[in-house]
């Protein structure tokens, strides 16, 4: 901030003339900051920091902003996985509960798990399969640069057929 303001003197002094043995408006020489008379020699050239720092800055932004997209993918793709493996999860808990009741009814010669059990069995196994094959969509849906390589892809692949 301070390297900011002291160029701003130093551009003000220029355009008015000033910057001589002294500037009789301010009483400060023409090597000092104007409101505490302290010297600016010692201080680092302000251009070139203002700009790198205004760089770095747009810098950081981009790099940001394209973590959060990733992240709003990687997200997805969690929310996604979820959702697909919750049946089985519930399954599975299940399954090992009753499994003692479930290894005597077998013996027994009755089904070992109720119908409902077998239904949501089947449910789970769509929605396995659906979490396999949605990867690439949610690539599609959400990453605009996947989108653009996928469609050179298939360019190349129906130009050489």
């Amino acid at each position: 901030m301070m390297t900011f303001y002291n160029s701003s003197i130093r551009r003000y002094r220029g355009s008015k003339g000033h910057g001589g043995p002294r500037d009789k408006s301010s009483g400060a020489t023409g090597g000092e900051n104007v409101s505490t008379g302290t010297p600016l020699r010692n201080l680092p050239k302000p251009s070139e920091e203002v700009i790198s720092t205004r760089e770095v800055a747009k810098a950081n932004a981009r790099r940001r902003k394209m973590e959060d997209h990733l992240a709003s993918i990687f997200m997805g793709y969690i929310l996604v996985f979820l959702i697909c493996h919750s049946p089985r999860l519930v399954l599975n808990i299940y399954e090992l509960i009753t499994i003692r009741n479930a290894v005597l009814c077998r013996s027994s010669g009755f089904q070992p798990f109720p119908q409902w059990s077998l239904v949501l069995t089947c449910i789970s196994h769509l929605l396995l399969i659906t979490n396999s094959s949605i990867n690439i969509l949610i690539y599609c849906a959400l990453s605009s640069k996947f989108r653009e390589e996928v469609t050179k892809l298939f360019k190349s692949v129906c130009q050489k057929a």
